[in-house]
């Protein structure tokens, strides 16, 4: 799809499917932490698809989001 999520009317991720990391998380830790996720998980395989959410959250408001394709694009 070449459109920003934001123009997607109706597009919905619930929260309890969102990944939720530290306020303070770099990019490249989270990158990592994607990572080490998919190596502990019984297969090897990635427990989360391209599209699910990565959020960050202060005292229990959400302060920014980001699809993990778009996350980990930022690797290569």
């Amino acid at each position: 799809m070449d459109k920003l999520a934001t123009k997607v009317r109706g597009l919905v991720v619930t929260t309890p499917e969102w990944i939720v990391v530290r306020e303070d998380i770099s990019v490249r830790e989270a990158i990592a932490f994607l990572e080490a996720a998919k190596k502990e998980s019984a297969r090897g395989e990635a427990t989360y698809d391209d599209d699910a959410v990565i959020a960050t959250v202060v005292e229990g408001n959400v302060t920014g989001v980001v699809e993990i394709a778009t996350l980990m694009a930022a690797k290569a």
